[in-house]
Protein backbone atom coordinates (compact mmCIF):
# COMPACT_ATOMS: atom_id res chain seq x y z
CA UNK A 1 0.00 0.00 0.00
CA UNK A 2 1.38 3.39 -0.90
CA UNK A 3 2.02 6.18 1.59
CA UNK A 4 -0.66 8.25 -0.15
CA UNK A 5 -3.18 5.43 0.31
CA UNK A 6 -2.22 5.07 3.94
CA UNK A 7 -2.69 8.77 4.56
CA UNK A 8 -6.16 8.68 3.01
CA UNK A 9 -7.16 5.79 5.28
CA UNK A 10 -5.84 7.54 8.40
CA UNK A 11 -7.37 10.94 7.68
CA UNK A 12 -8.71 12.54 10.81
CA UNK A 13 -6.53 10.61 13.23
CA UNK A 14 -4.08 12.42 15.46
CA UNK A 15 -0.46 12.54 14.47
CA UNK A 16 0.45 10.37 17.44
CA UNK A 17 -1.87 7.56 16.34
CA UNK A 18 -0.17 7.21 12.93
CA UNK A 19 2.50 4.76 13.90
CA UNK A 20 5.13 4.39 11.19
CA UNK A 21 6.56 0.86 11.01
CA UNK A 22 10.26 0.36 11.43
CA UNK A 23 12.12 -0.25 8.17
CA UNK A 24 14.20 -3.43 8.17
CA UNK A 25 16.17 -3.65 4.97
CA UNK A 26 17.09 -1.73 1.86
CA UNK A 27 13.59 -1.20 0.51
CA UNK A 28 10.51 0.02 2.32
CA UNK A 29 7.42 -1.59 0.81
CA UNK A 30 4.83 0.92 1.93
CA UNK A 31 2.74 0.96 5.05
CA UNK A 32 0.75 -2.11 6.11
CA UNK A 33 -2.91 -2.06 5.18
CA UNK A 34 -3.70 -4.17 8.20
CA UNK A 35 -1.79 -6.38 10.56
CA UNK A 36 -2.38 -10.04 11.16
CA UNK A 37 -1.72 -13.35 9.42
CA UNK A 38 -3.38 -12.37 6.09
CA UNK A 39 -1.19 -9.28 5.80
CA UNK A 40 1.97 -11.26 6.53
CA UNK A 41 0.86 -13.93 4.06
CA UNK A 42 0.47 -11.33 1.33
CA UNK A 43 3.93 -10.02 2.04
CA UNK A 44 5.35 -13.54 1.83
CA UNK A 45 3.65 -14.19 -1.53
CA UNK A 46 4.94 -10.91 -2.91
CA UNK A 47 8.49 -11.92 -1.99
CA UNK A 48 7.96 -15.21 -3.82
CA UNK A 49 6.74 -13.43 -6.94
CA UNK A 50 3.16 -14.66 -6.56
CA UNK A 51 1.38 -11.33 -6.18
CA UNK A 52 -0.76 -12.06 -9.25
CA UNK A 53 -2.51 -15.15 -7.96
CA UNK A 54 -6.01 -15.97 -9.10
CA UNK A 55 -9.09 -15.98 -6.92
CA UNK A 56 -9.02 -19.81 -6.89
CA UNK A 57 -5.51 -19.79 -5.42
CA UNK A 58 -6.56 -17.35 -2.75
CA UNK A 59 -9.55 -19.47 -1.81
CA UNK A 60 -7.24 -22.41 -1.08
CA UNK A 61 -5.13 -20.53 1.43
CA UNK A 62 -5.41 -21.77 4.96
CA UNK A 63 -6.99 -19.53 7.54
CA UNK A 64 -4.84 -21.13 10.24
CA UNK A 65 -3.16 -18.54 12.37
CA UNK A 66 0.60 -18.39 11.87
CA UNK A 67 3.12 -17.67 14.57
CA UNK A 68 5.16 -14.49 14.11
CA UNK A 69 8.62 -15.06 12.65
CA UNK A 70 11.45 -15.00 15.10
CA UNK A 71 13.35 -11.75 15.28
CA UNK A 72 10.65 -9.75 13.50
CA UNK A 73 8.12 -7.59 15.23
CA UNK A 74 4.64 -6.92 13.88
CA UNK A 75 5.85 -3.47 12.86
CA UNK A 76 8.65 -4.72 10.61
CA UNK A 77 8.41 -4.64 6.83
CA UNK A 78 10.09 -7.41 4.76
CA UNK A 79 13.10 -6.75 2.60
CA UNK A 80 12.72 -6.52 -1.19
CA UNK A 81 16.27 -6.42 -2.51
CA UNK A 82 15.41 -7.14 -6.15
CA UNK A 83 14.24 -3.57 -6.85
CA UNK A 84 16.11 -0.31 -6.54
CA UNK A 85 14.66 2.31 -4.17
CA UNK A 86 12.14 4.63 -5.74
CA UNK A 87 10.81 7.84 -4.32
CA UNK A 88 7.23 7.02 -5.32
CA UNK A 89 7.06 3.55 -3.81
CA UNK A 90 8.20 0.06 -4.57
CA UNK A 91 5.41 -0.80 -6.99
CA UNK A 92 6.54 1.78 -9.52
CA UNK A 93 10.14 0.71 -8.91
CA UNK A 94 9.13 -2.86 -9.70
CA UNK A 95 7.48 -1.77 -12.93
CA UNK A 96 10.62 0.14 -13.96
CA UNK A 97 12.73 -2.89 -13.14
CA UNK A 98 10.44 -5.16 -15.18
CA UNK A 99 10.54 -2.76 -18.12
CA UNK A 100 14.33 -2.59 -18.08
CA UNK A 101 14.59 -6.36 -17.90
CA UNK A 102 12.10 -6.75 -20.76
CA UNK A 103 13.94 -4.20 -22.87
CA UNK A 104 17.28 -5.89 -22.25
CA UNK A 105 15.86 -9.30 -23.15
CA UNK A 106 14.15 -7.91 -26.26
CA UNK A 107 17.40 -6.27 -27.37
CA UNK A 108 19.15 -9.60 -27.03
CA UNK A 109 16.41 -11.58 -28.79
CA UNK A 110 16.42 -9.18 -31.73
CA UNK A 111 20.21 -8.94 -32.03
CA UNK A 112 22.83 -11.25 -30.58
CA UNK A 113 20.43 -14.18 -30.28
CA UNK A 114 19.96 -14.08 -34.05
CA UNK A 115 23.72 -13.87 -34.63
CA UNK A 116 24.25 -16.93 -32.45
CA UNK A 117 22.19 -19.04 -34.85
CA UNK A 118 24.72 -18.48 -37.63
CA UNK A 119 27.92 -19.05 -35.65
CA UNK A 120 29.35 -22.54 -36.34
CA UNK A 121 29.34 -25.07 -33.52
CA UNK A 122 32.34 -25.06 -31.19
CA UNK A 123 33.09 -21.47 -32.22
CA UNK A 124 32.65 -18.04 -30.65
CA UNK A 125 32.88 -14.55 -32.12
CA UNK A 126 34.75 -12.49 -29.51
CA UNK A 127 34.97 -8.72 -29.07
CA UNK A 128 32.49 -7.87 -31.82
CA UNK A 129 29.25 -6.11 -30.94
CA UNK A 130 26.01 -6.59 -32.78
CA UNK A 131 26.66 -3.24 -34.49
CA UNK A 132 30.02 -4.55 -35.76
CA UNK A 133 28.36 -7.64 -37.16
CA UNK A 134 25.58 -5.63 -38.84
CA UNK A 135 28.08 -3.19 -40.35
CA UNK A 136 30.16 -6.01 -41.82
CA UNK A 137 27.03 -7.65 -43.21
CA UNK A 138 25.74 -4.42 -44.75
CA UNK A 139 29.06 -3.83 -46.49
CA UNK A 140 28.91 -7.29 -48.03
CA UNK A 141 25.44 -6.47 -49.45
CA UNK A 142 26.43 -3.26 -51.23
CA UNK A 143 25.50 -4.72 -54.62
CA UNK A 144 21.86 -4.91 -53.44
CA UNK A 145 21.57 -1.22 -52.59
CA UNK A 146 18.97 0.87 -54.43
CA UNK A 147 19.83 4.57 -54.87
CA UNK A 148 17.55 7.26 -53.45
CA UNK A 149 17.33 10.64 -55.17
CA UNK A 150 18.76 13.60 -53.29
CA UNK A 151 16.67 16.68 -52.55
CA UNK A 152 18.67 18.60 -55.16
CA UNK A 153 17.87 15.97 -57.80
CA UNK A 154 14.17 16.04 -56.94
CA UNK A 155 14.14 19.83 -57.17
CA UNK A 156 15.87 19.74 -60.55
CA UNK A 157 13.29 17.30 -61.96
CA UNK A 158 10.39 19.43 -60.71
CA UNK A 159 11.92 22.68 -61.94
CA UNK A 160 12.62 21.28 -65.40
CA UNK A 161 9.07 19.95 -65.66
CA UNK A 162 7.71 23.40 -64.77
CA UNK A 163 10.05 25.17 -67.21
CA UNK A 164 9.02 22.87 -70.05
CA UNK A 165 5.31 22.67 -69.10
CA UNK A 166 5.70 18.91 -68.82
CA UNK A 167 3.32 16.78 -66.72
CA UNK A 168 4.97 15.54 -63.56
CA UNK A 169 3.83 13.92 -60.32
CA UNK A 170 5.60 13.38 -57.02
CA UNK A 171 3.81 11.12 -54.55
CA UNK A 172 4.81 9.92 -51.10
CA UNK A 173 4.09 6.65 -49.32
CA UNK A 174 3.65 6.40 -45.57
CA UNK A 175 2.08 3.84 -43.29
CA UNK A 176 -1.43 4.91 -44.34
CA UNK A 177 -0.88 4.22 -48.02
CA UNK A 178 1.03 0.99 -47.36
CA UNK A 179 -1.54 -0.39 -44.94
CA UNK A 180 -4.31 0.43 -47.41
CA UNK A 181 -2.47 -1.48 -50.13
CA UNK A 182 -1.79 -4.35 -47.73
CA UNK A 183 -5.32 -5.00 -46.48
CA UNK A 184 -6.71 -8.31 -47.71
CA UNK A 185 -3.57 -8.81 -49.81
CA UNK A 186 -0.42 -9.26 -47.72
CA UNK A 187 -2.21 -8.71 -44.39
CA UNK A 188 -5.64 -9.63 -43.03
CA UNK A 189 -7.99 -6.66 -42.92
CA UNK A 190 -8.52 -7.14 -39.17
CA UNK A 191 -4.81 -6.69 -38.51
CA UNK A 192 -4.68 -3.65 -40.81
CA UNK A 193 -7.53 -2.09 -38.86
CA UNK A 194 -5.55 -2.54 -35.64
CA UNK A 195 -2.34 -1.11 -37.05
CA UNK A 196 -4.11 1.56 -39.10
CA UNK A 197 -6.67 2.87 -36.62
CA UNK A 198 -6.09 6.34 -38.18
CA UNK A 199 -7.08 5.33 -41.74
CA UNK A 200 -10.59 6.87 -41.59
CA UNK A 201 -8.96 10.21 -40.72
CA UNK A 202 -6.67 9.73 -43.75
CA UNK A 203 -9.71 9.18 -45.97
CA UNK A 204 -10.00 5.39 -46.28
CA UNK A 205 -12.65 3.06 -44.88
CA UNK A 206 -11.71 -0.60 -45.08
CA UNK A 207 -12.24 -2.88 -46.84
CA UNK A 208 -11.98 -1.08 -50.19
CA UNK A 209 -10.54 -3.09 -53.07
CA UNK A 210 -10.97 -0.24 -55.57
CA UNK A 211 -8.76 2.06 -53.52
CA UNK A 212 -6.06 -0.62 -53.54
CA UNK A 213 -6.21 -0.79 -57.32
CA UNK A 214 -6.19 3.00 -57.75
CA UNK A 215 -3.26 3.42 -55.37
CA UNK A 216 -1.19 0.71 -57.04
CA UNK A 217 -1.86 2.21 -60.46
CA UNK A 218 -0.89 5.68 -59.24
CA UNK A 219 2.39 4.43 -57.75
CA UNK A 220 3.36 2.66 -60.95
CA UNK A 221 2.70 5.84 -63.01
CA UNK A 222 4.20 8.50 -60.71
CA UNK A 223 7.39 10.23 -61.82
CA UNK A 224 8.90 10.19 -58.32
CA UNK A 225 7.80 8.00 -55.41
CA UNK A 226 8.74 8.97 -51.87
CA UNK A 227 9.37 5.94 -49.66
CA UNK A 228 9.94 5.66 -45.90
CA UNK A 229 13.44 5.69 -44.43
CA UNK A 230 12.39 3.43 -41.55
CA UNK A 231 12.57 -0.37 -41.74
CA UNK A 232 9.74 -0.56 -39.18
CA UNK A 233 7.12 -3.27 -39.95
CA UNK A 234 4.58 -0.59 -40.94
CA UNK A 235 7.02 1.16 -43.31
CA UNK A 236 9.71 -0.61 -45.33
CA UNK A 237 8.52 -3.81 -43.72
CA UNK A 238 5.33 -3.42 -45.78
CA UNK A 239 6.69 -1.48 -48.75
CA UNK A 240 8.44 -4.27 -50.60
CA UNK A 241 5.91 -7.06 -49.95
CA UNK A 242 3.18 -4.69 -51.20
CA UNK A 243 5.10 -3.68 -54.34
CA UNK A 244 5.85 -7.34 -55.06
CA UNK A 245 2.18 -8.27 -54.67
CA UNK A 246 1.08 -5.65 -57.23
CA UNK A 247 3.88 -6.49 -59.65
CA UNK A 248 5.58 -3.09 -59.28
CA UNK A 249 9.34 -3.30 -59.84
CA UNK A 250 10.92 -0.84 -57.39
CA UNK A 251 14.11 -0.90 -59.48
CA UNK A 252 12.23 0.92 -62.23
CA UNK A 253 10.86 3.62 -59.91
CA UNK A 254 12.53 6.97 -59.23
CA UNK A 255 12.68 6.80 -55.45
CA UNK A 256 13.08 9.66 -52.97
CA UNK A 257 12.50 9.77 -49.24
CA UNK A 258 8.90 10.26 -48.20
CA UNK A 259 10.04 13.30 -46.19
CA UNK A 260 11.30 15.03 -49.34
CA UNK A 261 8.54 17.66 -49.02
CA UNK A 262 10.06 18.81 -45.72
CA UNK A 263 13.58 18.65 -47.14
CA UNK A 264 12.61 20.85 -50.09
CA UNK A 265 11.31 23.46 -47.69
CA UNK A 266 14.22 23.24 -45.25
CA UNK A 267 16.72 23.79 -48.06
CA UNK A 268 14.81 26.75 -49.47
CA UNK A 269 13.99 24.96 -52.71
CA UNK A 270 10.24 24.97 -52.23
CA UNK A 271 10.05 28.75 -52.35
CA UNK A 272 12.08 28.73 -55.58
CA UNK A 273 9.65 26.27 -57.13
CA UNK A 274 6.69 28.50 -56.28
CA UNK A 275 8.10 31.91 -57.08
CA UNK A 276 6.80 33.24 -60.41
CA UNK A 277 4.47 30.25 -60.89
CA UNK A 278 0.70 29.93 -60.73
CA UNK A 279 -0.13 27.72 -57.74
CA UNK A 280 -3.28 25.73 -57.00
CA UNK A 281 -3.84 24.35 -53.50
CA UNK A 282 -5.88 21.19 -52.90
CA UNK A 283 -6.91 19.91 -49.47
CA UNK A 284 -8.76 20.70 -46.27
CA UNK A 285 -6.09 23.05 -44.87
CA UNK A 286 -5.63 25.04 -48.07
CA UNK A 287 -7.69 28.15 -47.21
CA UNK A 288 -5.23 29.04 -44.43
CA UNK A 289 -2.28 28.01 -46.61
CA UNK A 290 -3.49 30.24 -49.44
CA UNK A 291 -3.59 33.25 -47.15
CA UNK A 292 -0.10 32.51 -45.83
CA UNK A 293 1.47 32.01 -49.26
CA UNK A 294 -0.14 35.15 -50.65
CA UNK A 295 1.50 37.01 -47.77
CA UNK A 296 4.80 35.54 -48.97
CA UNK A 297 4.28 36.92 -52.47
CA UNK A 298 3.23 33.60 -54.05
CA UNK A 299 0.60 33.74 -56.81
CA UNK A 300 -2.33 31.59 -55.69
CA UNK A 301 -4.83 30.71 -58.41
CA UNK A 302 -7.30 29.15 -56.01
CA UNK A 303 -7.85 26.37 -53.53
CA UNK A 304 -10.04 23.28 -53.68
CA UNK A 305 -11.48 22.27 -50.32
CA UNK A 306 -12.67 20.16 -48.69
CA UNK A 307 -11.56 16.74 -49.88
CA UNK A 308 -13.68 13.99 -48.32
CA UNK A 309 -11.29 11.05 -48.66
CA UNK A 310 -10.53 8.84 -51.63
CA UNK A 311 -14.20 8.48 -52.56
CA UNK A 312 -14.24 12.24 -53.27
CA UNK A 313 -11.48 12.13 -55.90
CA UNK A 314 -13.77 12.33 -58.99
CA UNK A 315 -15.57 15.44 -57.70
CA UNK A 316 -12.30 17.09 -56.69
CA UNK A 317 -10.79 16.41 -60.13
CA UNK A 318 -13.81 18.11 -61.71
CA UNK A 319 -13.14 21.23 -59.66
CA UNK A 320 -9.39 21.22 -60.33
CA UNK A 321 -10.00 21.14 -64.08
CA UNK A 322 -11.59 24.63 -63.90
CA UNK A 323 -8.38 26.35 -62.74
CA UNK A 324 -5.44 27.65 -64.73
CA UNK A 325 -2.26 26.76 -62.84
CA UNK A 326 1.33 25.55 -63.25
CA UNK A 327 1.76 23.47 -60.10
CA UNK A 328 -0.69 21.90 -57.68
CA UNK A 329 0.11 21.44 -54.00
CA UNK A 330 -2.04 18.56 -52.75
CA UNK A 331 -2.57 17.86 -49.03
CA UNK A 332 -5.40 15.35 -48.96
CA UNK A 333 -4.27 12.29 -47.05
CA UNK A 334 -4.15 9.04 -48.98
CA UNK A 335 -6.23 10.59 -51.76
CA UNK A 336 -3.26 12.88 -52.55
CA UNK A 337 -1.38 10.00 -54.21
CA UNK A 338 -4.23 9.36 -56.63
CA UNK A 339 -4.94 13.06 -57.21
CA UNK A 340 -1.33 13.98 -58.03
CA UNK A 341 -1.01 11.29 -60.69
CA UNK A 342 -4.39 12.15 -62.23
CA UNK A 343 -3.52 15.87 -62.31
CA UNK A 344 -0.34 15.03 -64.24
CA UNK A 345 -1.92 12.45 -66.55
CA UNK A 346 -5.24 14.16 -67.28
CA UNK A 347 -4.36 17.86 -67.04
CA UNK A 348 -0.65 17.77 -68.02
CA UNK A 349 0.35 19.75 -64.95
CA UNK A 350 2.92 19.37 -62.17
CA UNK A 351 1.54 18.01 -58.90
CA UNK A 352 3.33 17.65 -55.59
CA UNK A 353 2.06 15.63 -52.60
CA UNK A 354 2.64 18.03 -49.69
CA UNK A 355 1.19 15.99 -46.84
CA UNK A 356 1.22 17.48 -43.34
CA UNK A 357 3.70 20.17 -44.32
CA UNK A 358 0.66 22.29 -45.16
CA UNK A 359 -0.75 21.79 -41.65
CA UNK A 360 2.55 22.69 -40.04
CA UNK A 361 2.97 25.88 -42.08
CA UNK A 362 -0.64 26.92 -41.53
CA UNK A 363 -0.35 26.39 -37.75
CA UNK A 364 2.88 28.38 -37.58
CA UNK A 365 4.99 25.41 -36.53
CA UNK A 366 7.02 25.79 -39.72
CA UNK A 367 7.46 28.57 -42.23
CA UNK A 368 8.29 28.79 -45.92
CA UNK A 369 12.08 29.13 -46.00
Amino acid sequence: MSVRGYESRTAGRSRKSRRMPRQVGLIYDGLPERRGPMRRRRQRHRLEGSNARSGTDRSRRSSKKRLPQAGRSSNEVPLRASVLPHQHGTRRGTETFDFEEGYRQGLYDGGDAKVEKFIPEQMILPELTIDDVIQAGIQSLSSSFIPIMTTAEVYQELDEALENARPFSLVRLGDGELLTLAHDTVMPVEQVRRWGWFLPYAGVHLPDSQVRIDLARAISRANIVGVPMSRHPSYQGLLFPVLRYYGIDYRRLNLAWSTVNYALNEEGRLRRLLTGRKVLLVGNETPGMAKYLQGQGIQIQGNVAPVHGVSDVPRVMNQIAHFDFDIAFVSAGIAAVILCVRIADELSKVALDMGHLTNKITSGELSLT
